[in-house]
């Protein structure tokens, strides 16, 4: 229940219930095999199985609450069900045809429980590691207050799908976007309210996007998108339908209303290209829409 506290998941009254009939149920069987003095193998039988509520809670928690798309987490998850696997079937049968005055009985029960504890913590461990892992560097690849990917990102990925484009030969498409007259925002409102702006602004952009489409924020107020299998003039005709909708759309923050519009600048990748020479294209473009009075398309 703690740990299910501690991760933030509500408690349900179900829970709650199912955990105090539990306890409750221990307690009563427990007394009754005190009170009939049951053989040594049916008390350690019910009170084994007992622990199987628990892990099984358990389980579901940390199914939740971490990966099991990695390693780690197979591992986790398969440690976890041998365990209640165990402690339903393997330990009452092993104390069923075990010698009562064995010797060895609980040196190896014990040596088999810490077997599976160890190996369930360094499971655990990895799967943790693993998840830490992740999260950085999705935190590394993003932009913390747009949500779009990063300048890390372009240097790092961006030309890995050129060369996939390259090798596939595939069209790549690239837009370069930027709104208009940003600095005025700044400057009358505040960077509060210009962050705002910013954020509404990707949201606007990646609502529209393809799966496949790629949201970059360069830096400032300049974006730009990546959009595999397209050519420039789907790219135009996406770019076009991103600029309508951002004009029509009025940001309200703060007792404020502000009303966008934005440039864009749309690049083919030519076979054989380098991309970052293609973004310079683009970037020309964008530049061309805006000395051309902004709010306006421009594909090269």
């Amino acid at each position: 229940m703690s740990v299910l506290e501690r991760y933030g998941t509500e408690v349900s009254q179900r829970k709650k219930f199912a955990a105090v009939t539990h306890i409750i149920g221990i307690f009563a069987i427990t007394s009754v095999l005190v009170a009939t003095q049951a053989s040594g193998w049916i008390a350690h039988s019910l009170a084994l199985s007992s622990v199987a509520f628990p892990v099984w809670q358990a389980l579901r928690c940390v199914k939740q609450h971490f990966s099991t798309e990695s390693i780690g987490g197979h591992l986790l998850f398969g440690v976890l069900s041998l365990v209640i696997a165990l402690v339903l079937f393997g330990v009452p049968a092993y104390l069923t045809i075990a010698p009562a005055d064995s010797h060895y009985h609980l040196a190896a029960t014990s040596a088999f429980m810490l077997v599976i504890m160890l190996i369930f913590m360094l499971a655990f461990a990895v799967n943790i590691l693993q998840s830490l892992l992740l999260k950085l560097r999705s935190q590394v690849h993003t932009d913390p207050l747009t949500g779009a990917k990063n300048r890390h990102f372009f240097y790092e990925i961006a030309p890995k799908l050129s060369a996939h484009a390259k090798r596939k030969h595939e069209t790549l498409s690239l837009v370069a976007c930027d709104i208009d007259y940003f600095k005025s925002i700044n400057d009358e409102h505040g960077h509060v309210i210009g962050d705002i702006a910013l954020k509404r602004f990707s949201e606007i952009i990646q609502s529209q996007l393809r799966q496949e489409d790629t949201l970059i924020r360069m830096g400032g107020e300049e974006f730009l998108i990546l959009s595999p299998q397209y050519d420039g003039d789907k790219a135009a005709q996406m770019a076009e339908r991103l600029r309508k909708t951002i004009s029509e759309t009025t940001i309200s923050a703060r007792g404020v209303n502000i009303s966008l519009t934005a440039s864009f600048g749309v690049m083919q990748m030519p076979p054989g290209a380098d991309l970052f020479t293609t973004v310079k294209s683009a970037d020309q473009a964008l530049f061309d829409a805006k000395a051309n009075g902004r709010n306006k398309v421009i594909m090269v």
